[in-house]
């Protein structure tokens, strides 16, 4: 159990140090937003690309160009 204390009081303080960082963090992160969506006020698409979440933004998928279907020929009447 010695050998355990000290890396879990270690890991408890780098827990401690982070949490303490993320106010800071969030109100950068609402100042940051309200910059970029005066900057792009124009390009919405840009603005909700920048801030969509994580798997959201794709490339677009190339479709292949549609085709006419093939004529049947037309049949003589008997």
């Amino acid at each position: 159990m010695a050998k355990l204390t000290k890396p879990q009081a270690a890991f408890a303080k780098a827990l401690a140090e982070r949490d303490a960082l993320l106010p800071e963090w969030s109100k950068a992160l609402r100042t940051l937003r309200k910059h970029a969506a005066a900057a792009w006020d124009e390009d919405d698409g840009t603005y909700k690309a920048l801030f969509a979440p994580l798997g959201a933004v794709q490339a677009p998928k190339k479709r292949r160009a549609k085709t006419k279907p093939a004529e049947a020929p037309v049949a003589a009447p008997a």
